[in-house]
């Protein structure tokens, strides 16, 4: 059994107050130790303790839903490794009586490792999903992402990232709702350093650049976010 919680400090943002509970089943065929087919079914249930208004009308975000999915795991050589998962998923608002979602989901990520200190990933995906702070705005995701990471020496790693998804927001999302439809186009760019002089101490630092296009304007912006944190572990 899966649960989770999230609350809202924001009065304005406690229509997206969340909670749910899920449970998974599956079996796995093993052809070795690391080549894997997987058959799994989640089913989750979810409930938003505040209803959201729309056009004078109260809307009830709750829903349940059912995810069937193949997950598959295959070593090709040393160098080139893939994890992929396909499935379909169909999710029903009872409380609401509308917009039920279903379709085809599926992910899939390729590793590349050419030599010991270089490995690149790149990954597509179709998702259902949601922001954090807004869980009853979902949206299918639609995304192709590439990570490359060197090893520069033992105490230094570089890495990067470029991503470019699709979010087409459900017609039972508030902000499709409020606005009749809503389209986003997001890129994001991120360089990353860790740097571990000891096996105590390691420094991050990631810088992010994000652009987000939206055929709703409000929605559009762009932003750098710079991150930085050292980690210090005490050993017994």
């Amino acid at each position: 059994m899966i649960g989770a919680d999230t609350s809202q400090t924001a009065v304005a943002e406690q229509l997206y107050d969340f909670h749910s509970k899920a449970g998974n089943a599956g079996i796995e065929l093993a052809a070795s130790s690391q080549n894997t087919l997987t058959f799994d079914y989640r089913y989750t249930d979810a409930t938003f303790p505040q209803n959201f208004v729309l056009n004078g009308v109260p809307f009830n975000s709750d829903y349940k839903e059912d995810t069937e999915r193949v997950l598959l795991k295959y070593v090709f050589s040393a160098a080139t490794e893939l994890d992929a998962s396909a499935g379909y998923l169909k999710r029903d608002y009872p409380e609401s009586r509308f917009a039920t979602f279903s379709g085809d989901i599926w992910k899939a990520a390729l590793q590349w490792q050419p030599t010991d200190n270089l490995q690149w990933v790149l990954t597509g995906w179709r998702q259902l999903t949601a922001y954090v702070e807004a869980e009853s705005d979902y949206f299918v995701s639609n995304g192709v992402a590439i990570a490359p990471v060197w090893i520069a020496a033992d105490t230094l790693t570089l890495s990067a990232g470029v991503s470019r998804e699709n979010h087409d927001y459900i017609s039972s999302s508030p902000s499709a709702l409020t606005f009749f439809s809503r389209h986003d186009r997001l890129t994001t760019e991120q360089a990353r350093v860790a740097y571990t002089p000891t096996s105590s101490l390691t420094f991050k630092l990631s810088v992010t650049y994000e652009e987000r296009e939206s055929n709703q304007a409000r929605f559009q912006f762009n932003d750098t976010l710079a991150m930085a944190s050292v980690t210090y572990m005490i050993r017994p």
